[in-house]
């Protein structure tokens, strides 16, 4: 059996690069003005609150989302009125522009997988209309619109790290209004919880380029580790739960979290993540499997390859039993939005699975994920649904 792929990038001695100075870390970690946080969910309440956000006020959101944007602005009391996201994941300014009202506060937009929203034109909406525009890079850090980083345009913005980086959790609030008074700091965090999981993240690496003696070794240190764990009844907080938990809204980022964000090769991290993204693309091309976005624009930085599939859960489980983590993309439709209203929203929420292309995998691990997606392609009850082509786009 092959190594298992997981769908998040693993830590290994190679990945430490060197104690980097301040200056030269990547927006928003060489930021001033900013706060770190267990969770981005947590750095986007601080956030709110510091824009003075609450009880019945009104912001335009997108109606895509995978759930933990939404529920600290609702359990804030705030009233969300949603726009449209294209099955392209291209958004209409035009919409956005006609839902805000006098009694509208703020604006929020995401930065979907990496690819940058029309950013510079939503920050002269918002002006124009004397709102705050809430910027969400928690899936595309290291990305710039322009000249500029993303994450530098909003009012306040946030980061969510271990989803582009291999640590436990992180979440970062960038507040880049000068008279927006910065939150205070949080004192709580986890060390247990960031513990285990940086140590998943160490055991994944071993498993992903150790070969069989990685194998080996990984479950030789997993046993005892477990056995311990059960004895202890200890619980881990992990940050891909998407539920919102008040009691975890004060949590600090943890040390070993601050301590390993000082070292990555945030340039060869950009880098690789592009080129595998594009390898991935060219050895699919010419084939059934039907890409979301084709085309890298200028500027971004992807978080995984969008890959349109008929039966999402029952593919998911193909690719398990392949060894390659795939994940279904926000598969879940929010009691909070109608159902029928966003059908462009709908069709991704069914049909969209994140496969993995993260910065430490290799080009025998792209053939690999490569073959199992031509491989599925193949076979009739996991064809790509029929309009999966219209959604693929090159910007």
């Amino acid at each position: 059996m092959p190594p298992w792929i997981p769908s998040y990038q693993t830590l290994g001695t190679r990945s430490l690069w060197k104690r980097q100075s301040h200056s030269a870390l990547p927006f928003p970690l060489c930021a001033e003005r900013t706060r770190q946080y267990y969770l981005g969910r947590n750095a986007l309440y601080h956030g709110a609150k510091a824009l003075g956000l609450g009880q019945g006020d009104e912001i335009v959101f997108p109606a895509y989302h995978s759930g933990t944007e939404s529920a600290p602005l609702l359990h804030m009391g705030c009233r969300l009125k949603y726009y449209g996201v294209r099955r392209d994941l291209e958004i209409d300014l035009g919409e956005i522009e006609s839902l805000i009202t006098p009694a509208t506060k703020a604006l929020y937009v995401i930065h979907f997988f990496g690819f940058p929203a029309p950013i510079a034109e939503l920050r002269k909406m918002a002006d124009r209309h004397g709102i705050y525009l809430i910027e969400d890079v928690a899936l595309s850090l290291l990305g710039r619109a322009g000249d500029r980083p993303l994450g530098s345009w909003g009012d306040v913005s946030i980061f969510c790290l271990y989803k582009s980086v291999p640590t436990a959790a992180g979440g970062i609030l960038a507040v880049n209004r000068n008279d927006v008074e910065l939150p205070p700091l949080p004192i709580r965090s986890s060390f247990y919880s960031e513990l285990n999981l940086t140590v998943k993240h160490a055991l994944n690496h071993l498993e992903l380029h150790g070969g069989r003696a990685g194998l080996a070794l990984r479950r030789l240190i997993e046993w005892p580790c477990r056995a311990v764990v059960r004895r202890s009844k200890l619980a881990v907080d992990c940050p891909d739960s998407l539920d919102f938990d008040p009691s975890l809204i004060d949590w600090n980022m943890g040390p070993i979290t601050r301590w390993l964000i000082r070292r990555f090769d945030y340039r060869r991290i950009a880098l690789r993540r592009r080129e595998n993204y594009q390898s991935l693309v060219r050895r699919l091309a010419d084939t059934d499997v039907a890409v979301l976005r084709e085309e890298l624009p200028e500027g971004a930085v992807p978080l995984f390859l969008p890959v349109l599939v008929k039966d999402k859960f029952p593919t998911i489980e193909r690719f398990h039993a392949a060894g390659i983590d795939a994940i279904g993309v926000w598969g879940i439709h929010h009691p909070h939005l109608p159902r029928g209203e966003f059908p462009d929203v709908e069709f991704l929420v069914d049909h969209l699975i994140e496969i993995p292309i993260y910065q430490d995998l290799t080009e025998p691990h792209l053939e690999r994920i490569a073959a199992a997606l031509v491989d599925l392609a193949s076979w009739p009850e996991y064809k790509q649904v029929p309009e999966a082509r219209t959604a693929s786009c090159t910007a």
